[in-house]
């Protein structure tokens, strides 16, 4: 291998890991167009610069959305797409389609502290291990999204907020609720998720978002930090 070759196949791989981390860090929606079909070009073109490529399909066919509905014969026209690139993007456009129909269920809501403790219970019915979710709400009590909220984020503060704000943005919430559990008959909240109840809450603020409770389950019981007798109303108002 020449020294050109083996120079630019170390930028192209070096480009590859500086956008994976950055869709890592800032999600889907922080990504162009073109960098998005870049990183799913990734799995079948192994080596190659695929930013050309991701460019020239967007300009062929004008958008996202057009590149995963064109046919075949179409895509394999743009230099860099062979058979099997071609293949993978109609496959991901069908996944799309197919994901966006979704499951037909009956809307969520939770109108009050009992609907809330119901469905935490129901959501934590075969836990055996500690937990935390973050439920986002909309104005009429609607559970719009759960998203569990892994030891990482729990434990690093910037994570957590890039996380609640990526939900907060992709659902529209107007509020937020809290649920864990203990395997454990204790169920006050201990000093990991006291720190997670006041980070979110101050998160949720800048949004104009509520924290609207955060209900801890235990094995035989729930608590309600909003509802407690102790100071922990201060986390569940927006001011």
């Amino acid at each position: 291998m020449s020294d050109g070759i083996e120079n630019k196949t170390r930028y192209h791989t070096g480009h590859r890991q500086r956008l994976r981390g950055f869709y890592k860090e800032h999600g889907m929606d922080a990504l162009k167009e073109y960098e998005i079909i870049e990183i799913l070009l990734y799995s079948v073109i192994p080596i190659r610069d695929t930013q050309v490529t991701a460019r020239g399909l967007l300009n062929r066919f004008g958008s996202l959305s057009a590149v995963f509905d064109a046919n075949l014969d179409d895509l394999i026209k743009e230099e860099g797409i062979q058979e099997r690139s071609a293949l993978f993007l109609q496959a991901v456009g069908e996944v799309c389609k197919r994901y966006a129909k979704g499951d037909k269920k009956e809307p969520i809501f939770l109108h009050s502290l009992e609907d809330a403790e119901l469905y935490v219970k129901k959501l934590f019915a075969n836990s055996q291990e500690a937990e935390t979710s973050v439920l986002a709400i909309d104005s009429a009590c609607c559970l719009l999204r759960l998203e569990k909220i892994d030891k990482e984020k729990q434990n690093s503060t910037k994570l957590l907020q890039q996380n609640l704000i990526r939900l907060i943005a992709s659902t529209n919430a107007s509020g937020l609720l809290l649920a864990s559990y203990h395997p454990s008959p204790f169920t006050e909240p201990n000093e990991s998720e006291l720190r997670l109840t006041k980070e979110t809450a101050e998160t949720a603020r800048t949004l104009n978002v509520e924290l609207l409770d955060h209900i801890i389950l235990s094995r035989d019981k729930t608590f309600s930090m909003a509802n407690s007798e102790k100071p922990y109303h201060i986390f569940f108002r927006l001011s």
